[in-house]
């Protein structure tokens, strides 16, 4: 059985499905072939999504071949990530002064069967991986998720999705914006000058040859910075999605429903 907030996600999936035409004859009885209710199918997605089971692996009185074959007409419709998006609208517009901070950070994803968006990276026993990068609000809820190649550099993944938000972001709100050493490069500091957002992003000393050029952190930004830890307890909450854990979708694409349908089952519990 699933709490009161899972069983208010379902209602907002299928507030979705039957805004769409095609979509909703399909799953309101109108076609002698349906057996099955949506809110027993959605259910079993959702189970797949925390429990990291193969689709043959579900023991229900729905075949894993049907709860499959929807789950794949929804994310034909991008029904995961427009549930999410409207989610964050929602709470971005109760919670307008959460863009104070903003952080960013990718996490490696182990990769099982997946065919693209997969490359090598030396720091994971040269194994093939993807990575996700988020930009969060305050509090960790991101506005900005993209999947990448595993071998893609954090400076590069940055520069190449700031611009692609989920919802529209006023960037006069975000007063400072926090990142590792992993963001130190010229191109993202001008970036962010060049939009008048503050930004604290300690030093890559690898990049620095005379340690006379080092500069610190001062104690007051030490304790700014310490909040950059709310980026870090995100992708804990991704990852206890096992489905999320570790890629096992071919495409990138059913692993990003599966991310969409994560990200709105924890912004529902905040």
């Amino acid at each position: 059985m699933f709490d009161k907030k899972t069983k208010s996600l379902i209602k907002l999936y299928k507030l979705h499905i039957n805004s769409h035409k095609t979509l909703y004859k399909s799953f309101n009885f109108s076609y002698k072939s349906q057996k099955y209710k949506l809110d027993d199918i959605l259910s079993e997605i959702i189970y797949v999504s925390r429990t990291g089971i193969s689709w043959r692996m579900i023991k229900s009185d729905i075949h894993w071949n049907t709860i499959y074959k929807v789950f794949a007409k929804l994310n034909s419709y991008n029904i995961f990530k427009l549930t999410y998006v409207d989610l964050l609208k929602k709470y971005t517009n109760k919670n307008k002064n959460k863009l104070k901070y903003v952080y960013t950070d990718t996490s490696i994803i182990s990769n099982k069967y997946g065919i693209d968006k997969v490359k090598r990276n030396k720091y994971c026993r040269n194994k093939k991986v993807s990575k996700i990068s988020i930009i969060t609000l305050s509090n960790g809820i991101p506005f900005n998720v993209k999947l990448y190649s595993g071998n893609r550099n954090d400076g590069f993944i940055f520069m190449d999705h700031v611009e692609d938000n989920l919802i529209n972001i006023d960037k006069k709100n975000i007063k400072i914006f926090m990142a590792d050493k992993g963001y130190d490069s010229m191109k993202i500091k001008n970036y962010l000058i060049k939009n008048n957002i503050n930004y604290l992003i300690p030093q890559n000393k690898r990049n620095i040859k005379n340690n006379s050029k080092i500069i610190n952190m001062t104690p007051k930004d030490k304790i700014k910075y310490k909040k950059r830890i709310k980026v870090e307890n995100m992708f804990q909450k991704i990852k206890s999605f096992r489905r999320l854990n570790i890629r096992y979708d071919k495409y990138s694409e059913n692993y990003m429903s599966f991310l969409w349908l994560g990200l709105s089952h924890i912004i529902m519990n905040i």
